[in-house]
């Protein structure tokens, strides 16, 4: 007996537990109330329109929010941007115009002012051994020149020069010292490049004997460029000849070069090389601590002393 209502009992435990609670809904409510007569459908219409009224207005707002919102971050945006842009082109035009004052006022700036006739050999799209060829035939073809009159031998490279206004300029200006070395086929070590000034000037000058070739260099580092020289003697005949001698076919290779001697020079120290009965054939001297000479006659060097000692009175 026990037994049976033990497990009666436990059955109806049971039936209690399984009998879930049903969920409360809106809609169960609206409908008690109105059943049980505590709110009118009409109040419950009106109520609903305007909850959905109050609804749409905060989803108009929010999205007017939004918009405004995105609409400002795109103005800031392009307003940064524009004058990122402005900020650019005003540096750009300033920095290209502190190059082109740079260049043709200070880097090649003439390093004598009284010269006769300038003569330009253009080297864009030209080979490296034309341009030598071009250089030689001034040599050889000189102008008329009296006593220490000198003609400029340029070698020019030509850039085109974007405007603001979309307009294109022409803009020439004198090759680099090492691009001058380069074309003439000279191969000192880059230690004597970097220690001398792009202030030279290459040409001829007019003698009691002729027109003669020269170059004429400002310099940087007087002793870097005094040990450059020595260094680059062992080569230098062979690399100068058909510039300052025109003894010999530029292909010709001399197993034993001449060396250099030191001389003086209207009073300056010079390295020179000799020929069988002691002429002077080419030199290096130093004119100043400024200023290197390569040449090949002696009237050269005190003309230029001259020239530079006039100049800088003028100046």
């Amino acid at each position: 007996m026990e037994d049976k209502n033990l497990e009666k009992e436990i059955e109806q435990q049971n039936e209690k537990e399984l009998n879930i609670r049903p969920l409360r809904t809106y809609e169960q409510d609206v409908a008690n109330f109105v059943k049980k007569g505590q709110i009118s459908t009409a109040k419950i219409v009106m109520a609903e329109q305007k909850r959905k009224e109050r609804q749409e207005k905060i989803e108009k707002v929010e999205k007017v929010e939004k918009l405004t919102s995105n609409s400002l971050r795109v103005s800031i945006f392009l307003v940064f941007t524009g004058i990122a842009i402005v900020l650019g082109i005003f540096y750009y035009t300033q920095y290209s115009a502190k190059k082109t004052e740079e260049i043709s006022g200070t880097e090649f700036r003439d390093i004598l002012m009284n010269k006769k006739v300038k003569r330009e050999i253009i080297v864009n799209d030209k080979l490296n051994s034309d341009i030598k060829r071009e250089f030689i035939s001034q040599i050889q073809n000189p102008p008329q020149l009296n006593f220490s009159e000198i003609a400029e031998i340029q070698l020019i490279r030509k850039n085109i020069i974007r405007q603001q206004d979309g307009k294109q300029t022409e803009q020439k200006e004198k090759v680099s010292i090492g691009d001058l070395f380069t074309f003439l086929d000279f191969k000192p070590e880059n230690l004597l490049i970097r220690s001398l000034e792009e202030n030279y000037l290459s040409g001829i000058i007019g003698t009691n004997s002729g027109t003669f070739p020269f170059i004429l260099i400002k310099t940087k580092e007087y002793q870097n460029v005094f040990s450059g020289m020595l260094d680059w003697e062992k080569n230098m005949f062979r690399e100068v000849n058909d510039i300052f001698f025109q003894t010999l076919p530029t292909d010709d290779f001399i197993v034993n070069p001449p060396s250099f001697v030191d001389i003086i020079i209207s009073n300056r120290d010079a390295r020179a090389i000799l020929g069988e009965n002691g002429e002077i054939q080419f030199y290096y001297s130093f004119i100043n601590n400024n200023h290197l000479l390569l040449a090949s006659k002696t009237e050269v060097i005190s003309e230029m002393q001259k020239k530079l000692n006039l100049q800088n009175i003028v100046r």
